[in-house]
């Protein structure tokens, strides 16, 4: 039996290098959590179902982690697997133990002394048969006393019993102590009472101890056996009794299932309120657990709060507990928890040292009747305190096991609370993700929706564009064919126009050439004009001053006429008289020089008339020529007029040229803006696909802080779940106090409801009758201010079911009541004291969520209205208006430019329908209602519907981009 156990048994070797690759996986508070294990553990190569059955063996308080023992348990069972074994179906005890040079040292933990128990217990039961074999044995009345002779010899065997094949570690033995001998007065007789003192005796106390050290209760084990440990005395420890009873307190506190000790997780919080560094606490939790159990227990509890506040002094830790810090319950080389499990040594008081009653009994063999009779008096006295606290223990026994019952019941009670409360969280935890699932799956469709819209928009805005590109190209080369058929009639044209300007070109310069001659020739007679004007106006002055001279003659003459009469007369008297002859010469001869001097006049007079006669001939003959000279200034008029039409026909020319330069242009223009177009095509789809792969960037962004964010949340709530577990008692406590406490709050607010809505009826009804004139006078303005009539300007058919179609002049009276939806449920029964305070006399109207209720009157908060025939007041703001009535005046009278959003036409806008927004580029746009691809919107008073894609944003003046000059 021992060799097949040794196998399973860790060597010190072995648990050398296990606690070194214990330490290489870095672990916390003497703890490595089960992620680290499992990583460690895969690399062995053995399946993971193997694995799981090793750790099911090696977890032995099933807490998730793993401390050094357990760790090296599994080191073992994977190295045994390796080698080829199978895995046992239960732990073996051995395994359990601190590996130890020495097997029959006593050295074992206390956590694992509980699996020696059950054949202790056989051993034990086979003493216990010895022992009442021995009592069933009758005995003479006055027995001889060398009868108690055979009494040694059956305790011996008794003692012997207890080696190594009761136990199978064997590590413990049980010793035996020095007993209390018999006293000198204890008759012999006293040995045929079935109560008497026997070795069996002893053995029944050996074995109520031992069954006390199987209790489930590690904290009444060793108070029950404190009195046989060795210890020292409470007043050596050098905590101060203060601080034990407060650290034993805070230990009671977190101690919520009273097992008596508490885990590593449980005294986490505890040592982390004291602002400690990790290695200071690892060095108090190294320090504080004595037994190395990885738990502490009061003792130990109130020694590492004691550490902490030693530390929180400044004073170092030391390296080793000294003696007066160990806590009294744990010192010595025997602890009580070995005790309680059976695994040290035990002191075996009612055994009897057979050498002591030998001597006792001879002593007593000359003493009188009398004396035995006080003997016999006094056994029977002892027998019957015997019975008594025999009588006692069982009752003791019994109220411990209903206590241990109860207990035992309350932590199952306990334990099922705590098991309904985790299939709680985790069915609420479930819950919780199937709702994160859900509304994960719901944001996936909503984005994929639209993300399906929005290709479906780029898509119908593609064909859009593409359609709108065909037909601009379509135009294009409609207006290229007509503009090259236009350059090729006025190419045409041109040819005819150059072919008859060069015939003109001839004509102009046979034309010219003649105009040349004639007009050298106008010169050279000009010229000759001139100079016979010149000889002209000299003769004339001449003919002037000769015609001066002849009249100046003439009267001359005229004067020497009676000159001559009166010398003739004077001659003739001469001569009558005789006169002398010289005095006649000299007047004959002034006679005939006068005479000469007349002649000579007159021929000159002649002359003059003649050359005068020939000047005037001269003057007709020119006036003549002048008449010719004006012929060829006719002539040289329409030449004029000839060049001014060929200068015309050169200015043609030179427009038809500048046109054909324009239309040029405009070819040019038009490639140009072909070519812009197709840019910005690829442009923006360029910018699609740049916008699609940030898109997907960022969803798988947003996917990647979705999962983190829920990881952080799934700590979290693991962190507030283990809180709330904390707290779970106490909040159920309080959460049943708080509804007894709501309860009775509720009836109060009920009795204090129902007398307020009495109170408010009667005040209702009192209002109601002063009130009711009022109200049907505002009721009457009210609607007559909402049916106002209008009368229609234009003809308008109607496009679509919910249209209205009207002549011109026609009159339109809207409708008296709004539509409204409600947006949650409302009861008049639970709302009375809320009712209007302006009409009182009528009723409340009550809906459910999504009820579509027909407004008739509006007043401040409060609305009246109609549903399914029943008329009442509601509060107004468990509804919202729905779109009913005329969207026109509805969104000119919401147009308000301090609360949209302005816009800037990037197109000019023409439309015959008579609900779309016309207008022209640059115009600014009030926007009202953004849907889909159409939009509406306001401009002044003007009103409609257009497309989205003929407006942008306005944006500041520093980044505002120029707008395209070109409709789509």
């Amino acid at each position: 039996m021992n060799g097949g156990a040794s196998v399973w048994a860790i060597t010190p070797e072995e648990r050398g290098k296990h606690d070194k690759q214990f330490e290489n996986l870095a672990p916390v508070l003497g703890y490595v959590s089960g992620e680290q294990a499992r990583k460690f553990f895969l690399q062995s190569g053995l399946p993971a179902s193997v694995l799981a059955e090793i750790w099911s063996l090696a977890d032995m308080d099933y807490d998730g982690k793993m401390d050094r023992l357990e760790f090296s348990v599994a080191m073992k069972l994977i190295k045994l697997k390796l080698q080829g074994r199978s895995l046992p179906s239960a732990l073996p005890s051995i395994m359990k133990q601190t590996p130890s040079s020495n097997n029959n040292n006593m050295t074992s933990s206390a956590r694992f002394g509980m699996g020696s128990m059950p054949n202790l217990s056989v051993g034990l039961s086979s003493m216990s048969a010895v022992s009442t074999m021995s009592i069933l044995t009758p005995l003479p009345a006055n027995p001889p006393f060398p009868s108690l002779q055979p009494l040694v010899p059956m305790t011996l065997p008794l003692i012997t019993s207890f080696g190594n094949s009761g136990l199978p570690n064997g590590t413990a033995n049980l010793l035996t102590s020095p007993l209390v001998p018999i006293s000198a007065g204890l008759p012999v007789s006293g040995f045929s009472s079935p109560m008497a003192f026997s070795p069996s005796t002893g053995m029944s106390k050996a074995s109520s101890l031992l069954d006390l050290g199987s209790s489930s209760s590690n904290s009444s084990s060793t108070a029950s056996l404190a009195s046989n440990s060795p210890k020292m005395g409470a007043g050596d420890w050098a905590v101060p009794q203060a601080s034990r009873l407060k650290y034993r307190q805070q230990f009671n506190t977190l101690d919520k299932l009273m097992t008596g000790y508490l885990s590593g997780p449980q005294v986490r919080n505890a040592l982390m309120a004291s602002n400690l560094t990790q290695t200071q606490l690892a060095t108090i939790w190294s320090l504080a657990d004595v037994d190395k159990d990885g738990q502490l227990r009061a003792d130990e509890f109130i020694l590492a709060m004691h550490l902490v506040e030693t530390a929180k002094t400044g004073r170092p830790l030391p390296l080793s507990l000294p003696q007066d810090l160990i806590p009294p319950s744990l010192r010595g080389g025997l602890k009580s928890t070995e005790l309680v499990n059976g695994t040290g040594p035990y002191l075996v008081p009612g055994l009897i040292d057979t050498p002591e009653v030998e001597p006792a009994l001879k002593s007593k063999s000359s003493v009188s009747y009398e004396d035995k009779l006080k003997e016999n008096f006094a056994r029977g006295s002892a027998e019957l305190e015997k019975r008594r606290l025999a009588l006692e223990e069982e009752q003791r026994k019994e109220r411990e096991r209903r206590e241990r019952e109860e207990r035992e019941e309350r932590e199952r009670r306990e334990r099922e609370v705590r098991e309904m409360e985790n299939r709680r969280r985790l069915e609420e935890e479930r819950r919780l993700e199937r709702q994160q699932e859900v509304e994960r799956q719901r944001e996936e469709d909503r984005l994929r929706e639209l993300e399906r819209k929005e290709a479906a928009k780029q898509e119908v805005e593609r064909q859009r564009r593409e359609e709108w590109e065909r037909q601009k190209r379509e135009e294009l080369g409609r207006r290229k064919e007509e503009e090259q058929e236009e350059i090729s009639r006025l190419r045409a044209k041109k040819k005819s126009l150059e072919l008859e300007l060069e015939a003109v070109g001839n004509k102009h310069k046979q034309i010219s050439d003649r105009l040349r001659d004639a007009q050298s020739k106008r010169r050279i007679q000009k010229a000759e004009v001139d100079l016979i004007n010149q000889r002209r106006d000299a003769r004339v002055a001449e003919i002037s001053t000769l015609q001066l001279q002849f009249e100046d003659w003439q009267r001359k003459l005229s004067q020497l006429v009676p000159q001559q009469q009166l010398l003739t007369d004077k001659l003739r008297s001469i001569s009558l008289n005789r006169l002398p002859s010289a005095t006649l010469t000299s007047v004959t001869g002034g006679v005939t020089e006068k005479s000469v001097n007349c002649r000579r006049l007159k021929d000159q007079l002649d002359v003059l008339e003649k050359e005068t006669t020939d000047k005037l001939a001269q003057m007709e003959q020119y006036n003549k020529e002048l008449k010719l000279g004006d012929m060829e200034d006719c002539v040289l008029r329409g030449l004029l007029s000839l060049l001014a039409c060929l200068s015309q026909l050169f200015l043609l020319i030179k427009e038809l040229r500048e046109k054909q330069v324009k239309q040029q242009a405009v070819l040019d223009d038009l490639h140009r803006v072909k070519e812009e177009k197709l840019r910005e095509v690829q442009r923006r789809r360029e910018e699609d696909r740049e916008r699609r792969r940030k898109s997907e960037e960022e969803e798988a962004a947003r996917r990647a802080k979705l999962e983190q964010e829920r990881r952080e949340r799934e700590q979290k709530e693991q962190e507030k779940r283990e809180r709330e577990e904390e707290e779970a008692r106490q909040r159920r406590l309080q959460e049943e106090q708080k509804a007894k406490q709501k309860e009775e709050e509720e009836r109060q607010a009920m009795a204090r409801l129902r007398a307020a809505q009495e109170k408010a009826q009667e005040e209702e009804e009192r209002r109601r009758r002063r009130e009711e004139e009022e109200k049907k006078k505002k009721m009457e303005e009210q609607e007559a201010a909402q049916l106002t009539t209008y009368r229609a300007l234009y003809s308008f058919v109607a496009r679509n079911a919910d249209e209205l179609s009207i002549d011109a002049h026609g009159l339109i009276e809207p409708s008296g009541s709004l539509l409204a939806r409600a947006v949650s449920s409302w009861s008049a029964t639970s709302e009375t004291l809320l009712s209007p305070s302006s009409d009182a006399g009528s009723a409340l109207l009550s809906f459910s969520q999504g009820d579509v209720i027909s407004v008739l009157q509006q007043r401040d908060d409060w609305w009246f209205g109609q549903l399914n025939g029943t008329q009442g007041w509601f509060p107004q703001t468990c509804v919202t208006l729905e779109a009913a009535g005329n969207p026109d005046l509805d969104s000119l009278d919401s147009c308000d430019p301090a609360q949209l959003e302005e816009y800037v036409a990037l197109y000019t806008y023409e439309s015959p329908e008579t609900g779309d927004l016309t207008f022209a580029e640059g115009d600014v746009v009030m926007v009202t209602e953004r849907e889909g691809e159409w939009w509406r919107g306001c401009i002044g008073d003007q009103t409609g519907v257009f497309p989205s894609n003929y407006v942008r944003p306005v944006e500041p003046e520093g980044s505002r981009p120029g707008a395209s000059n070109k409709r789509p």
